[in-house]
């Protein structure tokens, strides 16, 4: 018995009549409860005949047949019947060259996959068939249903019927995920001084730098599929053109201590002056951009719990289980009450005193040792392989010292007023795109927090950014810093220290610990978007400020 809806990813590739009905003829439409051994030979001479049909069709087609039986093996419940599907499925998924799907490998934290948090992708595709929009998406204003299943339509092909697990969540957020598309369209295939295999090797080397497995084997298969040099995946920077290896130790400034740029621009000032040969201004702004957008995305990608889909790495997983089971605590009421509380009695036009009543009533715990303040620097966790990729200098967070280093002040240097303009001259269409993602990440909404409808969030979601802000040098001069506090009790705001400075060090424990698994997915995921938009933000402000600097000496 088919599921509703299953058949609607049929229409996402268009292939000829002909093999679309050899293709449905030969996958079960009904369910057979307890098949035969009568069955199960049926079962694997029809595999066979798609088997056959796949070996004699184009790409197109090919990408149908596979999507096709992995729909099916992914909803089919009888699993005696799924399985012998699933081993057609990895056949063809290696001639194609792709990962294997893996129906065992969580997408995320276990909490979020058994929880069903994820869009369901055929039930998605037929409500925008009939122009609406599923509760679990946010579009507004920007994107409609047509244009958001033409986003789907294409994600799929491009992918080879796959979705990623970045491109599941992003689906969450419909008006964003367009954005996001566009901008990494942009700075792949625009035009700019820097070639493409460069471009991808960046974005490689600045996920590796923060230890980001995930975005390591996207740009990876990205890069391979796009003709790139294996060699350079075997190696790692050590076969790179010397001017491109010049470049590890800006991307290592940029990943755990932007701000000394400001005092100390050396790394900028080795490329646009030292190496040989040097480095344009429009080629070092380009690679700026790249390598700030690769750290945030990596930061999300590493605090939500994001994974390879597939067996990438044998027996890969960021947590172990007993670990996973630990951070697995019962909610706490208390966390999304108070935070409730605060919201509905605090306002921007609000007195600035918090009432006392809004003190918070539940235990908070201490920040741990990894996390970064006035103590030592923290390494965080790299996997072997992508140390390659790293260059010398080791993973090392070094907290923001007002002893050793100024405050940045938006009237001295901001993006809106002084970097955007800057970048603007160069690559206009680039600047364009990535400002918009910041403009829609900090504004969108759905006007409700824990499912409580009709909440303004906007005091909140500036908190988020301001305080990922400060945790790199940088304030607003007309924001009172009070909110924070105010705002955010201890636990989130160590949640979003850690997730913007050792995210690579995050754990099931401390989604448990910080009282994480209290905020739905989707508001764990906008939280973590909203600190990724101000990291990026901020490592392009101390590179631009650096660029600028060396260019006047």
């Amino acid at each position: 018995m088919e599921k509703a809806g299953l058949s609607s990813l049929d229409e996402l590739i268009e292939v000829d009549g002909s093999i679309r009905a050899r293709v449905l003829d030969n996958i079960p439409r009904s369910l057979v409860d307890d098949p035969q051994e009568e069955d199960i030979h049926n079962f694997q001479l029809m595999t066979q005949d798609l088997e056959d049909l796949f070996s004699t069709c184009d790409l197109r087609g090919q990408t149908f047949i596979t999507v096709k039986i992995r729909t099916f093996v992914e909803n089919y419940p009888n699993r005696r019947v799924s399985s012998i599907y699933l081993t057609l499925l990895h056949r063809l998924e290696d001639r194609l060259g792709i990962p294997r799907f893996d129906e065992h490998t969580s997408s995320v934290s276990a909490f979020y996959k058994k929880n069903d948090a994820f869009v369901s992708v055929p039930e998605l595709y037929e409500a925008l068939l009939r122009g609406e929009v599923p509760s679990s998406v946010y579009i507004k204003g920007k994107s409609t249903p047509e244009s958001l299943k033409e986003t789907l339509s294409e994600m799929l092909y491009l992918r080879n019927g796959r979705l990623t697990n970045s491109d599941r969540v992003m689906l969450w957020f419909g008006d964003l995920l367009t954005l996001h598309r566009q901008f990494v369209s942009e700075f792949l295939l625009g035009e700019g001084p820097l070639s493409q295999d460069w471009r991808m090797l960046i974005a490689i080397m600045a996920a590796s730098s923060v230890g980001c497995e995930y975005q390591y084997f996207l740009m990876r298969d990205i890069f391979l599929h796009s003709g790139g040099d294996p060699l350079f995946l075997t190696k790692g920077v050590s076969a790179f053109p010397p001017k491109l290896r010049a470049l590890t130790d800006l991307i290592y400034v940029l990943a755990y201590k932007p701000w000394s740029l400001r005092e100390d621009p050396r790394p900028v000032y080795v490329l646009l002056k030292e190496t040989t040969p040097i480095w344009s201004i429009n080629e070092l702004v380009q690679a700026l951009v790249i390598i700030s957008y690769y750290h945030g995305i990596s930061c999300f990608c590493l605090a939500f719990g994001l994974v390879p889909e597939v067996n990438f790495l044998k027996d890969f997983s960021r947590q172990e289980e007993e670990k996973e089971k630990e951070g697995m605590k019962e909610l706490d009421p208390s966390f999304t009450q108070d935070l409730c509380e605060r919201l509905r009695k605090y306002s921007a036009e609000e007195q600035d005193e918090l009432p006392a009543e809004l003190e918070p009533k539940i235990a908070f715990v201490e920040e741990p040792s990894d996390t970064p303040n006035k103590g030592p620097a923290v390494e965080e966790v790299k996997s072997p392989l992508i140390e390659r990729f790293i260059g010398k200098s080791s993973g090392v967070f070094e907290s923001f010292s007002h002893k050793n280093y100024k405050i940045l002040k938006d009237t001295d240097f901001s993006w809106k007023n002084d970097g955007f303009s800057f970048v603007n001259q160069l690559f206009s269409e680039l600047t364009v795109s990535l400002n918009a993602i910041f403009e829609e990440v900090n504004t969108m909404t759905t006007n409700s927090v824990f499912q409580t409808l009709n909440t303004d969030t906007s005091a909140l979601r500036k908190a988020i950014n301001m305080y990922a802000k400060d945790i790199f040098g940088i304030k607003h001069a007309n924001y009172p810093y009070k909110k924070i506090n105010r705002l955010m009790a201890i636990p989130l705001k160590t949640f979003i220290k850690r997730s913007v400075t050792v995210p690579a060090n995050i754990t099931n424990i401390d989604y448990g610990r910080y009282h994480i698994y209290s905020f739905p997915p989707t508001e764990v995921a906008h939280v973590l978007l909203l600190v990724q938009q101000a990291r990026i933000e901020a490592e392009l402000i101390y590179g631009i400020l650096a660029a600028q600097s060396v260019l006047k000496s």
